[in-house]
């Protein structure tokens, strides 16, 4: 009977607390900001027009394209491992005791 009741008030607790957690309308207002540039700004040095380069590739594709050979090599392996794994235990199986 006991254990009934902690179960109930547990699984109550635990129902009410994202509700409670909703009604709560804490908003944070941020004010804005003036930005003040400093006298002493860092110069760079000019861009070289040779040096920018227009693709169509995201670096999700170059990341793709860099880690595909890593891919398939520890794939290979793995279904290398396998194979050489099976072997050896028919190897096993069929040498007499």
């Amino acid at each position: 009977m006991i254990t009934r009741i902690i179960a109930t008030l547990l699984l109550g607790f635990a129902i009410s607390a994202p509700l409670a957690e909703g009604s709560e309308h804490n908003e944070q207002v941020i004010p804005p900001t003036v930005y003040e540039q400093q006298g002493n700004s860092t110069v760079s040095d000019p861009i070289l027009m040779e040096d920018i380069v227009i693709t169509h590739r995201t670096p999700a594709d170059e990341f793709a394209n860099a880690i595909t050979p890593l891919v398939l090599t520890l794939g290979f392996g793995s279904i290398g491992l396998v194979v050489y794994t099976l072997v050896n235990k028919e190897k096993q199986r069929g040498l007499p005791d």
